[in-house]
């Protein structure tokens, strides 16, 4: 009987999706929950001001210390941190077992960095995609995620149930992903670019400014839905999904729109409430925008930064965090000064321009890239064809032709020795044989007959 090696097509990896699309739903509409009473707000307020403080942290450190991941048992000990955590968490929101308030706390804090660990491993595990399929893989993730987050609202409010406790469990069979091993993940030291420096510093600047806004509006989206307006954006993002999953493409054309198509249907299920539920969705909206794009960039920019994949992905997640905690701070006189309705709208406006534009010079780069490759591969292609023709022609042996080749392009005897991997000796009678065999004396008759091979 054949294995199922739970792979789909084209380029696309559903283990990768299946694992973080349960993150990432976890992480949307935070603060969310169906009671609006002053208990539920308290219990929402102390467990943000605690996690975010110690997710911060443990990001910093993982920065620094980042060669630790490079090992996969030290990958597989933390997920398994995390899943015992979270595990240990349900039995306490749900009260099967009897905790003290000080038990309770400590979770509290430990979910705080189970979420750190766990936006480290999967930024990771997106970091090490190849940049030519990161696009559709993200693109379905994102989708998915919101898919989920939406089955998790209907069934918060159908089974009368915490969303909390529906999250921990999201957050728990996430973790199972990464300790089974199913998720791949590649740390490749590259040499650092000098001229990136400006690039970089842009870059993290952009991460501030995100992580700022996250914080700001954080605490913002509390208040009843739609399930009507759920059941709506639950198909709607389902036939995008399937859209994407059919695709034979790499889905680079429809990533510059994904930020609005992400927000349109985050918006959905607080769509009875008009303009005032921007303000409710405001975080997650980006959030998920950051996520978004931060996943499918840094598979292509560990390349043009020149770092490897946990320090850039990493750090990126230190910067947006410590922005987080820095609009956390922020928040209360921001929100006082402009109003939480008109500062929602302004800054997701602007995260979704930023979006909409870094994602469209991303995918501008990338088909540049693929041009260009295209290129090389027919000139490359159209030389093969001339040498061996005239190998054909003149009766050369397979290495008296790659001889040949590297004589009309130029190089010398002490560079065709070292690239064949022979000696100086056997590189002259080489050498010689062609000349023979050509009829030709120098070089530049090398050259010619190239040159009369094309025609």
């Amino acid at each position: 009987m054949k294995r199922y090696t739970f792979k789909a097509l084209d380029g696309v990896d559903a283990r990768l999706i299946a694992g973080a699309s349960l993150y990432w739903a976890s992480m949307l509409y935070i603060g969310f929950d169906q009671s609006t009473t002053a208990g539920a707000e308290s219990s929402f307020d102390s467990w943000y001001w605690a996690s975010i403080p110690i997710a911060t942290l443990l990001a910093v450190l993982a920065t620094v210390f980042s060669r630790l991941f490079e090992r996969n048992g030290f990958r597989v000990d933390i997920s398994f941190v995390v899943l015992f955590v979270n595990a240990t968490s349900f039995v306490i929101e749900v009260g099967f077992v009897p905790f003290s308030p000080e038990t309770e706390t400590v979770f509290s804090l430990l979910t705080g960095c189970s979420i750190a660990a766990l936006v480290l491993l999967w930024g990771f595990a997106f970091a090490s995609l190849d940049k030519r399929t990161a696009g559709k893989n993200v693109a379905i993730t994102a989708l998915a995620s919101v898919f989920l987050s939406l089955v998790l609202l209907l069934a918060s409010a159908a089974l009368d149930v915490s969303l909390d406790v529906l999250k921990t469990i999201a957050r728990a069979l996430s973790a199972l992903f990464l300790v089974a091993g199913l998720v791949r993940f590649s740390n490749i030291h590259r040499e650092r670019q000098v001229q990136s420096g400006t690039a970089l510093i842009r870059f993290y600047a952009s991460r501030v400014l995100i992580g700022v806004g996250i914080g700001v509006l954080g605490g913002t989206n509390v208040g009843p839905i739609s399930p009507t307006m759920v059941v709506v954006a639950a198909v709607a993002v389902f036939s995008f999904m399937l859209f994407c999953i059919r695709a034979k493409d790499n889905l680079y054309g429809f990533l510059p729109v994904m930020p609005l198509v992400l927000a349109g249907l985050l918006f959905l299920p607080f769509f009875d409430e008009g303009s005032r539920a921007l303000s409710k969705i405001a975080s997650t909206v980006i959030w998920l925008v950051w996520i978004f794009l931060s996943s499918f960039q840094l598979s292509g920019l560990k390349e043009t930064f020149g770092l490897s994949e946990t320090r850039l992905c990493f750090s990126e997640k230190a910067v947006v965090l410590t922005g987080w905690l820095v609009g956390m701070v922020a928040a209360g006189p921001l929100v006082a000064c402009a109003g939480v309705d008109s500062l929602a709208l302004l800054v997701v406006y602007a995260a979704l321009l930023f979006a909409t534009f870094s994602s469209f010079r991303t995918v501008y780069n990338a088909k540049e890239d693929e041009h260009a490759e295209q290129l090389i591969r027919a000139r490359e292609e159209r030389f093969d064809t001339i040498y061996n023709g005239i190998a054909d022609t003149y009766g050369l042996t397979k290495r008296e032709r790659e001889v040949m080749e590297l004589l009309a392009q130029g190089y010398t005897r002490t560079h065709i020795g070292k690239t064949l991997f022979v000696s100086d000796g056997t590189a002259r009678s080489h050498i010689a044989h062609v000349y023979r065999k050509l009829d030709i004396h120098k070089k530049d008759d090398s050259e010619s007959s190239e040159s009369c091979g094309s025609r």
